[in-house]
């Protein structure tokens, strides 16, 4: 029998970087050490300019390098750090992942939407087992919300929205009381995307659907319901009726009565608004939250990958007009910015068909005639 190894794995995720260390004695067989979490906020710049601050650059710096110390003093021989969403859509992730590599000697590796998300379920259908086969993984962050429709393990649809926590809070300005105004938007848009993306709409019933991420643990805290197959569960129904209390509150309302840090209290609300949408969307009544997610998948793979492996960095380029988006959306998914129009609207194009454009009803800056386009009045 072969020594076991301990292995690492790091999540650079849109709202924070998570650290876990485990000992690997299989590929299967791994005993959890460590886990560590840094509010790094990768997305709160990027998702209005597109690219990370010096400051990022500063913060990062010292999270690897704390990162690293832990590794080295468990020991690590092989690991895997990925980021995300936000990672993507920076123009300067480059020059990003070479002064990590360069000041924290970690090996920053920025991974594709469609990778993110086979981390993410592979991690779930892992963690609940083969008697218990989900039809759903949602795995909502601060970027992005990953979505898998699957039968029998096997994937029968996918969708990558635009819907990540931080995006949202930093693109439409509300990180505080949310206005049913401000609530109304938040829940058209997630509605819009989910009919674009999902169209041939799955009804779930009672099927098992399993939630990841940081934001689903928390709100599992607010609306808890009984475990199913050994596993915790939000409660939807629930959480549709402390929605309001959620939304009401401001950011130190919610750390003191949620018990939440700061960075989740923030974007706390816009996640159960777009879980409740995304429950009545496809009839769930509730969440599975095995509390796993992209760190579990990648340290399923770690024990093959060395520490000094060289980092495989995507291809995927920036979008940054329609022309681009059309030929790049074979290979990348698009992503969508939101910015005020010149006459005082903020609109979201729900087709997919393009990225980082605006479409204003007086003024249409989109070429690309998408099939649909949504768009919200400033409030």
């Amino acid at each position: 029998m072969s020594e076991p190894v301990h292995i690492a794995a790091i999540d650079a995720g849109s709202n924070a970087v998570r650290l876990s260390v485990a000992r690997a004695y299989s590929a299967l067989d791994i005993e959890p050490l460590h886990n560590e979490r840094y509010s790094l906020r990768l997305g709160e710049g990027v998702f209005l300019r597109h690219r990370f601050s010096e400051d990022i650059f500063k913060k990062g710096v010292k999270a690897f390098r704390h990162f690293k110390e832990v590794m080295d003093e468990f020991g690590v021989t092989r690991y895997r750090a990925v980021a995300t969403s936000a990672s993507r859509e920076a123009r300067n992730r480059d020059a990003f992942v070479r002064h990590i590599k360069q000041k924290a000697g970690i090996a920053l590796e920025v991974i594709s939407g469609v990778e993110e998300s086979r981390l993410g379920r592979e991690a779930a259908l892992a963690a609940l087992g083969p008697e218990s086969p989900p039809r759903c993984i949602a795995d909502l962050g601060g970027g992005s919300l990953e979505i898998n429709i699957l039968r029998d393990h096997t994937v029968e649809q996918t969708a990558q929205l635009p819907v990540g926590t931080v995006r949202l809070m930093t693109t439409l300005n509300i990180p505080g009381v949310i206005r049913p105004a401000q609530a109304e938007q938040v829940r058209l848009y997630v509605r819009a995307l989910l009919e674009s993306r999902l169209p041939a709409r799955p009804n779930l019933g009672e099927s098992i659907a399993v939630a990841l991420g940081g934001n689903a643990e928390t709100l599992m805290t607010v609306a808890p319901g009984p475990r199913e197959h050994g596993v915790p569960t939000l409660q939807l129904s629930l959480l549709r009726e402390r929605l309001d209390d959620i939304l009401r509150r401001d950011v130190r309302e919610r750390m003191k009565a949620y018990a939440v840090r700061r960075d989740r209290a923030d974007v706390m609300g816009i996640a159960a608004i777009t879980f409740v949408t995304l429950g009545r969307y496809l009839n769930l009544r509730s969440l599975s939250i095995p509390g796993v997610g992209i760190r579990e998948g990648c340290s399923r793979k770690s024990r093959a990958r060395p520490s000094r492996a060289r980092s495989r960095i995507a291809t995927m380029q920036p979008l940054v007009s329609c022309s681009s988006a059309r030929a790049a959306s074979r290979a990348a998914w698009n992503t969508i910015s939101v910015t005020p129009s010149t006459c005082g609207s903020s609109a979201f194009c729900s087709s997919m068909s393009c990225s980082r454009f605006i479409i204003c009803p007086r003024n249409r800056a989109c070429s690309s005639r998408p099939a649909r386009c949504f768009t919200i009045p400033a409030t």
